[in-house]
């Protein structure tokens, strides 16, 4: 119930840098989305272009559920 990150990679690295990130997390018990990157092993930057969508969140039991979208290919840089 703190926070969920997701990151999708390159198919030729498979590592975190230039991974584009979904970041789940809180405010006053309220959920917010953020479209995140990096480049290097550090802490995801957010993007400029916020293509995740959150269509759907629930906490069951202290376990969080959630259903994102975003398209294959955004055309953004920073995806």
């Amino acid at each position: 119930t703190g926070w969920i990150g997701f990151g999708i990679s390159e198919p030729t690295s498979g590592s975190m840098p230039g991974s584009d990130v979904m970041i789940l997390s809180y405010l006053d018990e309220k959920p917010i989305l953020t479209d995140s990157y990096t480049t290097e092993f550090d802490y995801p930057k957010e993007d400029t272009c916020q293509d995740w969508k959150l269509l759907s969140v629930a906490t069951e039991n202290g376990v969080t559920f959630l259903q994102v979208e975003r398209l294959l290919d955004t055309g953004d840089k920073q995806d």
